[in-house]
């Protein structure tokens, strides 16, 4: 009888987790990939966000925090590519236009940068910080017109 129980009870648990979503899933490893960055485990929030974004390809928060992620850790070809794809999927994402910008702006392309935050304001004309890295970045291009001049 206790076997028979067990066995119910296990085909039950495979049938809840059979109709979870991988919506569902995805939203559970981005919020643990949320904690865990509070934390400050990037390497576990890294892992949690990627699963996300594999459960849900389309999550752009997932992509979008990746980046900020794998930036932290000094992979800014790769969170470049995740940037990127978050504004794929969410044109609008005015976070993932400003860090696209700073990811940008380490490899020194400038121009770029000053594009992607000036999207980062048209999205959200009040983005202190976007305002902010905007003026960095021109800054940092009016210095480098003046040295080509010289």
């Amino acid at each position: 009888m206790n076997h028979t129980i067990e066995r119910l009870l296990l085909m039950a648990l495979l049938l809840i987790m059979a109709t979870t979503s991988c919506s569902d899933r995805a939203v559970d490893c981005y919020n643990r990939g949320n904690a865990k960055k509070a934390n400050g485990d990037l390497n576990g929030a890294e892992l949690d966000y990627r699963r996300a974004a594999q459960l849900k390809p389309d999550y752009a928060e997932a992509h979008y925090n990746l980046g900020t992620v794998v930036l932290q850790n000094g992979r800014v070809d790769e969170a470049i590519m995740h940037f990127q794809e978050a504004l794929q999927i969410k044109p609008d994402y005015a976070e993932a236009a400003n860090d696209l910008g700073t990811a940008l702006l380490q490899k020194g392309k400038v121009d770029e940068a000053i594009a992607c935050y000036q999207k980062a304001l048209a999205i959200n004309p009040g983005y202190a910080m976007a305002r902010k890295n905007l003026d960095k970045a021109l800054l940092q291009k009016q210095r480098a017109d003046q040295a080509i001049v010289h």
